[in-house]
Protein backbone atom coordinates (compact mmCIF):
# COMPACT_ATOMS: atom_id res chain seq x y z
CA UNK A 1 0.00 0.00 0.00
CA UNK A 2 2.75 2.26 0.82
CA UNK A 3 6.06 2.18 -0.66
CA UNK A 4 9.63 4.28 -1.75
CA UNK A 5 10.02 6.27 -4.61
CA UNK A 6 12.71 8.38 -6.09
CA UNK A 7 16.62 9.08 -5.10
CA UNK A 8 15.32 10.30 -1.80
CA UNK A 9 12.86 7.57 -0.31
CA UNK A 10 10.25 9.28 -0.13
CA UNK A 11 7.33 7.47 1.15
CA UNK A 12 4.60 7.23 -0.84
CA UNK A 13 0.87 5.68 -1.48
CA UNK A 14 1.50 3.39 -3.76
CA UNK A 15 -1.51 3.27 -6.08
CA UNK A 16 -0.39 6.62 -7.30
CA UNK A 17 2.29 8.56 -5.50
CA UNK A 18 0.98 10.81 -2.59
CA UNK A 19 3.97 11.60 -0.41
CA UNK A 20 2.40 9.83 2.99
CA UNK A 21 3.99 13.17 4.30
CA UNK A 22 1.45 15.11 2.41
CA UNK A 23 -1.92 13.27 4.16
CA UNK A 24 -0.48 13.17 7.73
CA UNK A 25 -0.25 17.00 7.11
CA UNK A 26 -3.85 17.34 5.33
CA UNK A 27 -5.08 15.76 8.41
CA UNK A 28 -3.15 17.91 10.42
CA UNK A 29 -5.01 20.81 8.79
CA UNK A 30 -8.35 19.23 7.48
CA UNK A 31 -11.72 19.26 9.31
CA UNK A 32 -12.52 15.79 8.16
CA UNK A 33 -11.48 12.72 6.31
CA UNK A 34 -13.78 13.42 3.17
CA UNK A 35 -11.72 17.05 2.61
CA UNK A 36 -8.42 15.13 2.87
CA UNK A 37 -9.88 12.64 0.18
CA UNK A 38 -11.30 15.39 -1.86
CA UNK A 39 -7.76 16.59 -1.86
CA UNK A 40 -5.67 13.96 -2.32
CA UNK A 41 -6.78 10.64 -4.41
CA UNK A 42 -6.91 8.30 -1.52
CA UNK A 43 -9.49 5.79 0.30
CA UNK A 44 -9.69 4.98 3.89
CA UNK A 45 -7.27 2.06 4.24
CA UNK A 46 -4.48 4.24 2.17
CA UNK A 47 -4.96 7.21 5.06
CA UNK A 48 -5.00 4.58 7.82
CA UNK A 49 -1.88 3.46 6.28
CA UNK A 50 -0.34 6.90 6.39
CA UNK A 51 -1.23 7.45 9.82
CA UNK A 52 -0.14 4.21 11.32
CA UNK A 53 3.43 4.30 9.53
CA UNK A 54 3.94 8.07 10.44
CA UNK A 55 2.88 6.89 14.56
CA UNK A 56 5.44 4.02 14.21
CA UNK A 57 8.58 5.52 12.03
CA UNK A 58 8.55 9.41 13.37
CA UNK A 59 8.11 9.67 16.85
CA UNK A 60 8.12 10.29 19.71
CA UNK A 61 11.08 12.46 19.26
CA UNK A 62 12.19 14.81 22.31
CA UNK A 63 10.16 17.55 20.85
CA UNK A 64 6.82 15.70 21.18
CA UNK A 65 4.70 16.99 23.67
CA UNK A 66 1.08 17.66 24.75
CA UNK A 67 0.01 20.55 27.33
CA UNK A 68 -3.61 20.43 28.53
CA UNK A 69 -6.13 22.43 30.82
CA UNK A 70 -8.41 20.31 33.42
CA UNK A 71 -11.20 22.81 34.51
CA UNK A 72 -13.06 21.77 36.95
CA UNK A 73 -16.96 23.07 36.92
CA UNK A 74 -20.14 21.85 39.12
CA UNK A 75 -18.71 18.14 39.60
CA UNK A 76 -17.67 18.00 36.08
CA UNK A 77 -13.96 17.77 34.55
CA UNK A 78 -13.24 20.35 31.26
CA UNK A 79 -9.99 18.66 29.60
CA UNK A 80 -8.96 21.19 26.75
CA UNK A 81 -5.74 20.49 24.73
CA UNK A 82 -3.45 23.80 25.12
CA UNK A 83 -0.66 22.53 22.62
CA UNK A 84 0.82 19.56 21.06
CA UNK A 85 3.06 18.35 18.54
CA UNK A 86 2.31 16.53 15.55
CA UNK A 87 3.02 13.02 16.29
CA UNK A 88 1.15 13.53 19.39
CA UNK A 89 -2.31 14.56 17.07
CA UNK A 90 -1.33 11.68 14.84
CA UNK A 91 -1.00 9.02 17.31
CA UNK A 92 -4.03 10.03 19.04
CA UNK A 93 -5.74 10.17 15.48
CA UNK A 94 -4.54 6.68 15.02
CA UNK A 95 -6.46 5.28 18.14
CA UNK A 96 -9.44 7.19 17.37
CA UNK A 97 -9.54 5.77 14.37
CA UNK A 98 -9.24 2.12 15.51
CA UNK A 99 -12.29 2.39 17.30
CA UNK A 100 -14.22 4.18 14.82
CA UNK A 101 -13.10 4.04 11.23
CA UNK A 102 -16.34 4.86 9.61
CA UNK A 103 -16.35 8.16 11.71
CA UNK A 104 -15.64 11.64 9.33
CA UNK A 105 -14.26 14.59 11.75
CA UNK A 106 -11.08 14.41 12.45
CA UNK A 107 -11.37 16.70 16.01
CA UNK A 108 -14.14 13.53 17.20
CA UNK A 109 -11.58 11.43 16.63
CA UNK A 110 -8.64 13.09 18.00
CA UNK A 111 -10.97 13.25 21.16
CA UNK A 112 -12.07 9.91 20.95
CA UNK A 113 -8.38 8.41 20.82
CA UNK A 114 -7.26 10.81 23.47
CA UNK A 115 -10.20 9.36 26.25
CA UNK A 116 -9.13 6.19 25.13
CA UNK A 117 -5.42 7.44 26.18
CA UNK A 118 -6.86 8.80 29.56
CA UNK A 119 -9.17 5.62 30.21
CA UNK A 120 -6.33 3.51 29.55
CA UNK A 121 -4.17 5.56 32.44
CA UNK A 122 -6.88 5.92 34.87
CA UNK A 123 -7.31 2.65 34.66
CA UNK A 124 -3.87 1.35 35.75
CA UNK A 125 -3.99 3.75 37.91
CA UNK A 126 -7.13 2.61 39.52
CA UNK A 127 -5.46 -0.85 39.43
CA UNK A 128 -2.76 0.34 41.44
CA UNK A 129 -0.51 0.01 38.13
CA UNK A 130 1.33 2.84 36.27
CA UNK A 131 2.85 0.56 33.09
CA UNK A 132 1.20 2.60 30.96
CA UNK A 133 4.19 4.86 31.40
CA UNK A 134 5.84 2.20 28.98
CA UNK A 135 3.36 3.68 26.23
CA UNK A 136 4.71 7.02 25.31
CA UNK A 137 1.81 8.37 23.96
CA UNK A 138 -0.09 7.79 27.08
CA UNK A 139 3.07 8.97 28.96
CA UNK A 140 3.38 12.23 27.60
CA UNK A 141 -0.52 12.81 27.97
CA UNK A 142 -1.08 11.64 31.75
CA UNK A 143 2.10 13.59 32.56
CA UNK A 144 0.43 16.46 31.11
CA UNK A 145 -2.81 16.01 32.72
CA UNK A 146 -1.05 15.39 36.20
CA UNK A 147 0.39 18.88 35.69
CA UNK A 148 -2.29 20.53 35.74
CA UNK A 149 -5.04 18.60 37.23
CA UNK A 150 -2.92 17.57 39.99
CA UNK A 151 -1.77 14.09 42.01
CA UNK A 152 -4.22 11.05 41.36
CA UNK A 153 -4.98 8.42 43.51
CA UNK A 154 -7.06 5.62 43.68
CA UNK A 155 -10.38 7.48 44.48
CA UNK A 156 -9.62 10.10 42.11
CA UNK A 157 -9.07 7.72 39.37
CA UNK A 158 -12.26 5.99 40.16
CA UNK A 159 -14.42 9.20 40.25
CA UNK A 160 -12.83 10.17 36.87
CA UNK A 161 -13.10 6.85 35.11
CA UNK A 162 -16.99 7.18 35.60
CA UNK A 163 -16.62 10.66 33.34
CA UNK A 164 -15.72 9.23 30.99
CA UNK A 165 -18.35 7.30 28.37
CA UNK A 166 -16.05 3.85 28.36
CA UNK A 167 -16.36 2.71 31.98
CA UNK A 168 -18.49 0.43 33.00
CA UNK A 169 -17.86 -0.53 36.66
Amino acid sequence: MLSTRGPDGILVVERNAVPMQDICSALIYKDTISEVKEKYPVDLKEIIACVDLFVSNFGPRDNDFIDVSCTRYDGNLEIATIGLSDWVYIAALQIGLSCQPDEDDLLFLYSLGLECVMYDCLTCVYNGREDFSLMPLHDLVYSSFIKSYGPVDLDTAEALLHTLRFFEG
